[in-house]
């Protein structure tokens, strides 16, 4: 299963959400259009993979665990899209 949302912001860039129990790598490169992720950065107790492609520039934040994978990606910077991830919460 695979959610995809995307949206433009405020200052007109735009900002996606991927959710999916696929199969990591495939439903990663997907997402991150096979960018290098090279980084990491904490967001809420959680270790999420910085990628960055170049063509076209997109900045990907990525978290998976056996289970479920989380990519918020977009043409913001890193810092706008953890600002964005930190405000994901679980489904209750």
């Amino acid at each position: 299963m695979r959610l995809y949302l995307g949206y433009t912001s405020s200052d007109g860039r735009y900002i996606s959400v991927w959710q999916s129990n696929g199969h990591a790598s495939d439903v990663i490169a997907a997402a991150t259009n096979s960018g290098a992720c090279d980084a990491t950065i904490d967001i809420v107790d959680r270790t999420w993979d910085v990628c960055v492609t170049l063509r076209p520039l997109t900045r990907s934040l990525v978290w998976h665990d056996q289970k479920h994978i989380i990519v918020v990606a977009g043409t913001v910077d890193v810092d706008a899209l953890a600002a964005f991830a930190h405000t994901l919460q679980p489904a209750s």
